[in-house]
Parts: structure tokens; C-alpha cells; sequence
């Protein structure tokens, strides 16, 4: 509980037995553990599900006694606490302060975690802020998906499409939509299923205005048939059009590298943005984004 963390520098280290990050992170951190548990600091691994795969304790407990972690485990069933954190991703790292307040967060499998977290601890074990600089290592630069490069620019060329009723998708067909919507999903991908209901909001006040919403279906790890992929999509209360991109070769001309990836479409065929991600103003972002391409009827 937050109480029972009062007064003592933890180390929440949100993390997925099938992540491959997780896989070679686990370990360097528990090289830390072992220097630093004795000097005061607590450190707990919290288990997370993703992409859908879950595994049992004893198979959790098991992964992790062949990376030789030896530290505290917490199995958050649900991802119930990770998504308190923001750990949208993995392995996502809180430090606490002895306040109870996050100190800092190091995100990934980085290169200088140990000069990074030893810093961290070093500083919060003394009572003094945590640096933002750290020796011997170069400020980290903000990261940007790839699809992101597409703003400003025309929609890639494509082979067309056609949804699952038959409608054709093509760079042509973007003339006759105020703004097309091609949210890039995955059956199995968590993050989808949380942000396909706010989609569905958004398509349900804006279809009516001629704005077209399709989930492209891509493959993530796991091959579905696409009467599997319609019953996923069904399930989460998504009505969009879908189009099974079963190959993901459109994804990868929109450069859709992780899920979901959604790109907004003008009239003339420019992207205009690209939302990645389960945001929590995903609602909100689409429809100021529609808005504004509603109001430029030449756009």
C-alpha cells in the first residue's frame, strides 16, 4: 500500500515475463538489488500482462528464477496497479522517495541503467534530489514512432484495400471523406482493446459528418483468421469498418511499428496526425483534430 511504503526508497519495477527487455533488464537490476537492499532500499518486481498472454505464478516464478531474480515479487493479476503508474509499456521503473512520492522513472532496458539508478538511490538514500544529469552518460533524446514522421506529408501510396463489406480503401478514395481515420489495431493487443470504445464514441458523433473510421487489422505475434479478428473487435463495442491487413503491408507503408497506431487522413490525402497508443484524451485529441479538419472544407 502507499503507507507501507512511507519511509523507506522503493523500487517498483513494472515488468512482463514474455518481454524481451524485461528478459535482459531483470537481471542488471538485481545485480543493484543485492548492492543496495542492504543499505535500506526495497525493491519489488510487479508482474504485468501483456499482449493478452497469461501466465501462472508458478510459470512467472519460474521465468524468473532463470534470470537469478531473487527479490520481492507482487503478480498484479489485470494490470490493475501497473496503469496507476503510466507503465504502458515495459519494463517501466518507479523509484519512491522516502515521502512516498515518484523521485524518478527509467523506462526500457537502458543503456546506462546502473549509472542511472545507483545515481537515483545514491541521492534519495542521502535525502537530496534526484540529478538529472549523470556521469559518464548523455542525456537521453525523446523518442518518436516512426509513423509520427508522416505529418505534413501525403498518405504513402498503397495497393487498395477492401473492408470486409467490400468497400474499397485507396489514396484516391481520400478525396471523398472530409477525413479518413485508419486506426492500425491488433486482436491481441491490450492496448487497443482499451482505447477501441473511445474510437467507437468519436465514429458514432462523427460518421454522420462523412468522416470515415477503419481498423486495419494487423498481425502481432499471433496469426487470427479474420472471422476471429471480427469477433475481438465485436466484443470490445467497436462498429468501425474493418479491413484485414493480415500481412500488415499497409501498416508498414504507414509505418506503424506498435499498436494502436492511428493516422488522420485530410480530404487531399495529407496525414494531418498520428495518435499512438492507448491515450487517456485519445476522445478528446480525435475530435479537436476532426474538428479543425471539419472547418477547412478544403483541406
Amino acid at each position: 500500500s502507499n503507507e507501507s511504503l512511507k519511509g523507506t526508497v522503493t523500487v517498483l519495477d513494472f515488468f512482463a515475463v514474455n518481454c524481451g527487455y524485461c528478459k535482459k533488464q531483470i537481471p542488471r537490476v538485481e545485480k543493484i538489488r543485492q548492492e543496495y537492499e542492504s543499505k535500506g532500499v526495497r525493491f519489488i518486481a510487479v508482474s504485468e500482462t501483456m499482449s493478452g498472454k497469461t501466465f501462472s505464478d508458478d510459470e512467472i516464478k519460474a521465468k524468473l528464477t532463470g534470470l537469478n531474480f531473487k527479490g520481492e515479487l507482487v503478480i498484479d493479476s489485470g494490470n490493475k496497479i501497473g496503469p496507476k503508474f503510466g507503465a504502458s509499456g515495459f519494463p517501466t521503473m518507479i523509484i519512491l522517495g522516502k515521502d512516498g512520492k515518484v523521485a524518478a522513472a527509467n523506462i526500457g532496458n537502458l543503456g546506462d541503467l546502473e549509472v542511472r539508478m545507483k545515481a537515483q538511490l545514491d541521492a534519495l538514500l542521502e535525502g537530496k534530489p534526484v540529478p538529472t544529469k549523470y556521469a559518464g552518460t548523455t542525456a537521453r533524446k525523446s523518442r518518436s514512432r516512426p509513423a509520427q514522421d508522416l505529418v505534413g506529408k501525403p498518405a504513402p501510396q498503397f495497393v487498395t484495400m477492401k473492408t470486409l463489406a467490400g468497400k474499397e480503401i485507396s489514396n484516391s478514395d481520400f478525396a471523398n471523406h472530409p477525413a479518413t481515420v485508419l486506426n492500425f489495431v491488433a486482436p491481441n493487443c491490450g492496448f487497443c482493446k482499451r482505447s477501441l470504445p473511445n474510437v467507437e464514441k468519436v465514429r458514432k458523433e462523427y460518421e454522420s459528418k462523412g468522416v470515415r473510421f477503419v481498423n486495419v487489422a494487423q498481425t502481432f505475434r499471433k496469426k487470427y483468421t479474420t472471422d476471429e479478428v471480427v469477433e475481438v473487435f465485436k466484443k470490445t463495442g467497436s462498429q468501425l469498418e474493418i479491413a484485414h491487413d493480415a500481412a500488415n503491408v499497409i501498416g508498414k507503408k504507414f509505418k506503424a511499428t506498435s499498436f494502436p497506431t492511428m493516422v488522420v487522413i485530410s480530404r487531399t490525402g495529407k496525414v494531418v496526425a498520428v495518435n499512438i497508443g492507448a491515450k487517456k484524451n485519445l476522445e478528446a485529441l480525435l475530435k479537436g483534430q476532426l474538428d479543425k479538419l471539419l472547418a477547412e472544407k478544403g483541406s
